[in-house]
């Protein structure tokens, strides 16, 4: 890499200054000198490590970059995920979660496509019966009475028995 002076102060003031706050820090002339023995490798992935070593809280010095086989040169996992598409209940079936021509390719001797229902209050609509089974459970459970009238494990005070 072939690096002017300005470059070299700008990445190690960048650098020394992304340090974590509870980390050593780290003196831009130093971190200039790490990167001029560097000279051999591609500015771009010189740059990528000196951050990931300024990130890292347990690297105490920029000498961390002259070992190769140091974490900070490895690339991160830049794995990309396709952002998800919006649930849409029209499309997914009640029965089984699948959109539509999933749920026909893999159930079509199964079950039928249902949308999922939904409700004037657009909360999901429950089949009459799981809607009365889930409102039984709901219900507080009904207390029973001894046969004086107080409940089980109450504990009575007689006359003369104070506490």
């Amino acid at each position: 890499m072939s690096i002017d002076d300005q470059t070299l102060r700008a990445l190690a003031f960048a650098a020394s200054r992304a340090r974590p706050h509870d980390a050593n820090h780290w003196r831009e002339p130093v971190v200039m000198e790490i990167l001029r023995k560097l000279a051999d490798r591609k500015l771009a992935d010189v740059a990528l490590a000196l951050f990931r070593a300024a990130d890292d809280r347990s690297a105490d010095m920029p000498h961390v970059l002259l070992n190769g086989r140091s974490p900070h040169w490895r690339e991160r996992d830049t794995t990309w995920t396709p952002p998800a598409k919006p649930f849409d209940r029209q499309r997914t079936c009640g029965t089984c979660g699948y959109e539509h021509a999933e749920c026909q390719r893999r159930w079509a001797s199964d079950h039928r496509f249902e949308p999922i229902p939904i409700s004037s209050s657009n909360a999901i609509a429950l089949p009459p019966d799981t809607a009365s089974e889930l409102h039984d459970l709901a219900k507080p459970p009904a207390t029973t009475t001894d046969h004086d009238g107080t409940h089980p494990g109450a504990v009575s005070h007689s006359e003369g028995d104070h506490a």
